[in-house]
């Protein structure tokens, strides 16, 4: 998460320097982005529109290079944002309590072309991921398990899918995918 944290600083502060014809374009995919955000009705929906912005500041940096380090980083950090994102919820963080609002605010920050706030922005959001992570450990450590986490019941034998693992159910302790 350090990485992606300093990623997501750098792709800011590149996004709000950057001077290609491209980056109006892909500011307005940011735009959108937001704007799927807001309007999401699940988490799922709350993560793939989070992603699409972060790859439209990616975009709108005018690094094609990073482009191919934030896919890799979303394919390995994929499930510890969506535990972050569930740790927000927990505190009631996402998406009324700000989420979309720091996103926003980034983008507009980053259209000013306002580096030193782009990348103060950019921290705040990683400090409020950080924070719901640390929040979803927390919740899981004292025993909680979010239901919305299994999505269903793998018969006793049957092999697990690739990239699942199994867990144990809080309700009767029968495994769970």
């Amino acid at each position: 998460m350090s990485v992606n944290d300093n990623l997501g600083v750098y792709v800011a502060e590149l996004a709000a320097n950057s001077r290609t014809a491209a980056r109006e374009a892909a500011l307005s995919m940011a735009e959108r982005a937001c704007e799927l955000m807001e309007s999401a009705p699940d988490l799922q929906r709350f993560r793939v529109a989070n992603v699409e912005f972060h790859h439209a500041l990616v975009a709108a940096s005018g690094n094609e290079m990073l482009r191919f380090v934030l896919e890799a980083m979303d394919s390995a950090l994929g499930s510890t944002v969506n535990s972050a994102y569930r740790g927000q919820l927990s505190l009631g963080e996402l998406p009324d309590s700000g989420s979309v609002a720091i996103h926003r605010d980034l983008l507009e920050a980053i259209r000013g072309r306002r580096v030193a706030e782009a990348r103060h922005l950019a921290l705040e959001h990683a400090r409020r991921v950080r924070s719901g992570a640390h929040q979803r450990v927390a919740t899981v450590m004292a025993g909680g398990i979010d239901p919305g986490e299994v999505t269903h019941a793998r018969p006793h034998g049957e092999p697990l899918a690739e990239g699942h693992q199994v867990v144990e159910s809080a309700q009767d302790g029968t495994p769970a995918q």
